[in-house]
């Protein structure tokens, strides 16, 4: 039978185990809850994240579209007035580059570097009619020799301007992979060795130069055929997306490139005016005497650290 103090403590070990069970349980729901509270709020800290992320992508994208399409815009604005000077006609110049596009957009070569040796071909001599078909011959020799556009043209067309080839010009031709000796020995119908000789005494014409180019580039010379073949590999429809896509953004931002021209214009009018300059010149003065005082100021502070440490 048992005692009094045995069902007392009876009932003191079971209330401590239900007060246990109660405080586990409670635990449990507090520990679930925060567990819950803490995802949702990594959750939504992630959603934030993404979002500011996703928000910073877009706008340096937008500011890539824009930049590339005031840049283009630019480019365009500036040939097109070279070619206008050169070509005496802002209607031809216009055309030309039109035409220069259409050339640049079906080749790897991409318009900005056609256009830019187009042009400094025609400040060598070339005629406006001859720039497509030299670009078709010289790019086929730039892709397939692996040098650039700008730097076949800049040899080529410093030879068209001097009338004659000298060895220091085949030599440079030589230099970057092109069989300008060969080529010319079969138009010449002389050796090799002749060739060389011929071209120390400068007795071979830009003519027999260009013919040799021609030859290389056409009818199953050793270079024919690279554009078009090109075109059909993924650099070249990359380099055909590439103008296709500058245009297009060049086109987009062509009304803020007008503004632009128009605030830029006006901000150099406001700044050239006399009452401008005289607003500046005394902010000038203003902000020297501010200087001098501030100077002045962190002097007094310096002498007296020591005092303000003691």
């Amino acid at each position: 039978m048992a005692t009094k103090e045995q069902a007392i403590l009876e009932v003191r070990v079971t209330g401590v185990d239900q007060g246990a069970q109660q405080f586990q349980k409670f635990q449990t729901t507090t520990t679930r809850a925060m567990s819950d509270t803490e995802a949702a709020v990594t959750r939504s800290l992630k959603n934030m994240a993404s979002q500011f992320f996703g928000l910073a992508a877009a706008a340096r994208a937008i500011q890539s579209v824009a930049t590339s399409g005031i840049e283009f815009n630019k480019f365009v604005e500036n040939t097109t007035m070279s070619f206008s000077v050169m070509m005496k006609s802002a209607e031809k110049a216009q055309a030309q580059m039109k035409d220069l596009y259409n050339f640049a957009v079906n080749s790897p070569l991409t318009f900005k570097e056609t256009a830019a040796s187009s042009k400094q071909l025609m400040a060598y001599g070339f005629a406006a009619e001859e720039l497509i078909p030299t670009m078709k011959t010289l790019g086929s020799v730039a892709i397939a020799t692996g040098h650039s556009l700008d730097d076949i043209s800049y040899v080529y067309g410093t030879l068209k301007s001097q009338g004659r080839a000298y060895s220091r010009d085949l030599m440079q031709f030589g230099m970057r992979g092109i069989p300008i000796y060969e080529e010319l020995a079969k138009v010449l119908k002389v050796d090799v060795s002749q060739v060389q000789k011929m071209a120390s005494e400068g007795k071979i014409g830009f003519k027999e130069v260009e013919k040799a180019f021609q030859n290389m580039t056409t009818n199953g010379g050793r270079f024919a055929g690279v554009i078009e073949g090109y075109m059909t590999t993924l650099t070249g429809k990359l380099s055909m997306l590439g103008d296709i896509a500058q245009q297009s953004f060049g086109t987009l931002m062509a009304p803020v490139t007008n503004e632009l021209k128009d605030f830029v214009e006006t901000l150099t009018t406001t700044l050239q005016r006399s009452d401008t300059q005289e607003f500046i010149k005394s902010l000038g003065e203003e902000l020297g005497v501010l200087a001098s005082v501030l100077g002045d100021i962190l002097i007094v502070v310096i002498e007296l650290l020591p005092l303000i440490k003691a």
